[in-house]
Parts: C-alpha cells; sequence; structure tokens
C-alpha cells in the first residue's frame, strides 16, 4: 500500500508539473497575442512633417520597465543565493507550482535590472532617445534630449514579473491619453515651432532565447500641449546563446537591444511621418 501511496503521489506531483506548465505556456501566448492585437493600434502622423530646419525637437524618454524574465519557454534566469546573476534554469524544475514560478520570476527580474543598470545607469529608452536625436538631427532642426526620465502615469511601485501587465496597460493608456500635456509650453515661450517626442517601452521581456520588445512614440505640440503624433511597433530577436549575451555586465546585450530599439524607432519615427 506504501507503495502505490507513493506512486499516487509523484503521479499527482507529474499531474501539476504538467499542469503548471501548460498554464505558463497558454498564458504567454495570450500574451503575445495581446501583443499582436496593439499592432493594429491606429498610427497619427503628424500633419507638417518632418520637422523643418527651423524648428525645435525636444526628445523625452519615459520611465523604463525591467526587462521581465518568464518561467516559459524551456528556460529561465534564475538568482540564487551566492550564485551568479546569469544562470539559465530549466523550466520543468520551476513548473511544480505557478506561484513559486512567478516569484522566481520576479527575483530574477530584479536582478537581472540591477545588473544591467548597474553603476552605469544605462537607461533603455535613453538609448532609444540618443537614436532619435541622431536620426532627426540631419534634417536641420535643434534636437535635445529631457535630462530627467518623465514617470508613466499608473505605473507605480508594482512588482514586475513574467504575469504582471500593470506596465503594459499603463503605456497603453499613456499612449491614448488626448489630454493636452502643458508641462511644454515653456519649450516654445520663444516662439520657436517646438515639438516634444515622447518615448516609452510598453513590452520588454526576454521568452526562448529571444528578446522581445514593444516601443511607443507620442509626438506633442510644446505650445498647445495637443497629441499630434503616435506610433507603436514591436519586434522580437535572437539573444543566443543567451549566457554569453548577459556576460561582463551586458555588454553584448546592450548592443543588440541598441540594435533592435534603432530598428523599431526608424519605423516609429517614419510612420508618424518625422522622417522620410
Amino acid at each position: 500500500m506504501a507503495f502505490f501511496a507513493h506512486r499516487n503521489r509523484k503521479c499527482r506531483r507529474s499531474a501539476a508539473r504538467a499542469i503548471c506548465r501548460i498554464a505558463v505556456a497558454v498564458l504567454h501566448a495570450a500574451a503575445l497575442g495581446i501583443v499582436a492585437g496593439c499592432a493594429a493600434n491606429a498610427t497619427q502622423r503628424v500633419p507638417d512633417g518632418p520637422p523643418p530646419a527651423s524648428s525645435r525637437v525636444h526628445v523625452v524618454p519615459f520611465e523604463s520597465p525591467p526587462l521581465v524574465v518568464p518561467a516559459s519557454g524551456g528556460g529561465l534566469f534564475i538568482i540564487s543565493a551566492g550564485q551568479p546573476a546569469f544562470g539559465v534554469f530549466n523550466l520543468l524544475q520551476l513548473a511544480a507550482g505557478m506561484p513559486d514560478a512567478v516569484e522566481r520570476s520576479a527575483r530574477a527580474t530584479r536582478a537581472l535590472d540591477a545588473e544591467l543598470r548597474g553603476a552605469s545607469g544605462w537607461e533603455p529608452t535613453r538609448v532609444i532617445a540618443e537614436h532619435v536625436r541622431a536620426r532627426l538631427e540631419p534634417g536641420g532642426a535643434t534636437v535635445t534630449i529631457d535630462a530627467a526620465l518623465r514617470p508613466v502615469p499608473g505605473v507605480g511601485t508594482a512588482e514586475v514579473d513574467m504575469l504582471s501587465n500593470r506596465w503594459i496597460r499603463a503605456v497603453r493608456a499613456w499612449r491614448e491619453d488626448n489630454t493636452p500635456v502643458a508641462d511644454y509650453a515653456r519649450l516654445a515661450a520663444d516662439g520657436v515651432p517646438t515639438q516634444v517626442v515622447e518615448v516609452a517601452i510598453r513590452h520588454y521581456e526576454l521568452t526562448t532565447g529571444q528578446l522581445f520588445l514593444g516601443i511607443d512614440m507620442r509626438v506633442v505640440d510644446a505650445r498647445t500641449g495637443r497629441v499630434v503624433g503616435r506610433a507603436f511597433d514591436y519586434s522580437s530577436s535572437s539573444l543566443e546563446p543567451v549566457k554569453d549575451t548577459f556576460a561582463e555586465g551586458g555588454q553584448r546585450y546592450k548592443g543588440l537591444f541598441a540594435a533592435q530599439a534603432g530598428q523599431l524607432s526608424d519605423r516609429c519615427l517614419a510612420e508618424m511621418g518625422l522622417v522620410r
């Protein structure tokens, strides 16, 4: 009887693991489906096209989310006491319980984020802002970048893990908000036509050895505060071999991120009509 009881316990544990694996896969697939739907967000083109040489553009990067480490796709970054920040952890070892997997995801996300930002203060949205400046300056406009990171309304201090979506919902709400932005009037106080390009990251996660990245941009007329342009785009790119990508403070990763974010930025700028 003890043998059969032991086998029953093992079967129950195996079934629980299988259910959790399926649940994680289904939830992650659902998230990707939601993102695909987000791609249908209507682009709003700037009425006047690319900024003229006599104008000014001010780029405002919003706070960046941490890079989410999900328990899906066969692997998860896992942080153990006294261990390096970057290690590959088999999903089968995590699937014994969804709450445990989510907690591990949250811990790994925090540790990976700290490792990437480090003492240098590396900030993903600043990378995007620098790319925007590099693309717009050749047109002759004066382009500056805000020194401060603007907070995403509604994000708060919520924990970010593989199943959380507060950041995504907050960025989407900000993107669709038509409330005039009064803060920027000072930028056009001297009468020079000024546009503000706001940049934010909506989706930012590791999955199946890839970086899944989605960025939003808005263009605001500094004088009136009206939102006159919007764009959203996303893509995924391979980070394999993942372990090497995050070695030495993630230097290879940062280069890969800059390349992918640059491509998305180019598409957003073109969709809004700021570049030809």
